[in-house]
Formats: C-alpha cells, structure tokens, sequence
C-alpha cells in the first residue's frame, strides 16, 4: 500500500493519522475517528498496522460514495 508509505507523511501518530484523512477524505478526523485510530494503532504501529489501518479507511462508505 503506497498510501501509508508515502515520505511526505508526518512521523507522529497523531499528525500522521490527520493526514491520512486528509488525503482520502479531504477533511481531518472527528475526535471520535481519531480516538478509534489511536485505539487501533497503538504506541508503536509497524508499516503492516499502517497498511492495514489504511485499507480500512479505503473500504469505508464515505470513501466508496459520493453525496
């Protein structure tokens, strides 16, 4: 998964995570999307829990619909 490799993407988890919606969805997590992250995550996340934390993210409805 290219996305959650990505250089420009920040080192800490919290930024990181803002980021990564904001490239799918073109907005910043809700506190309650960004606590499920953390929750997820956990203290030291390798590049497969990224990868997977991403594919998640790609299969939600907000990312497969448009309004």
């Amino acid at each position: 998964n290219r996305i959650a490799l990505r250089k420009d993407l920040p080192v800490e988890q919290p930024a990181k995570v803002e980021r990564l919606f904001t490239i799918l969805f073109g907005r910043k997590p809700t506190a309650d999307e960004q606590a499920l992250a953390v929750n997820y995550l956990g203290q030291k996340p390798d590049a497969a829990k990224w990868q997977n934390f991403v594919h998640a993210l790609l299969l939600t409805n907000e990312f497969s619909f448009i309004d």
